[in-house]
């Protein structure tokens, strides 16, 4: 198991036809970042895009959606260190 950092890509592109205020991360009520402990980085991006299967579980993005944590054009996975067993660790969320 390893951590891994997940964040907005600084680079990332506009998104096409969307307008600025909606663009991912133009808003309140979004996640910033995790880190999450996965074996790889591709189990940590589906872990913070994962939809709550039941009422009682958090989903764990905001209104920029799971589909940005998934795409690395729009956000960035970055290894840490290797610690424990897969799950979220933490999560940096702005609430309006």
């Amino acid at each position: 198991m390893a951590l891994w950092l997940l964040k907005p890509n600084p680079s990332r592109p506009k998104l096409p036809g969307v307008a600025a205020g909606a663009q991912p991360w133009a808003s309140f009520d979004c996640a910033l970042g995790f880190v999450v402990c996965a074996r790889t980085a591709a189990r940590a991006r589906d872990l913070v895009a994962k939809i709550r299967e039941h009422d009682d579980e958090p989903e764990t993005f905001g209104t920029e959606g799971a589909a940005v944590w998934l795409d690395p054009t729009m956000s960035v996975c970055v290894r840490l260190d290797d610690f424990g067993r897969d799950r979220v660790v933490l999560r940096d969320f702005v609430r309006g």
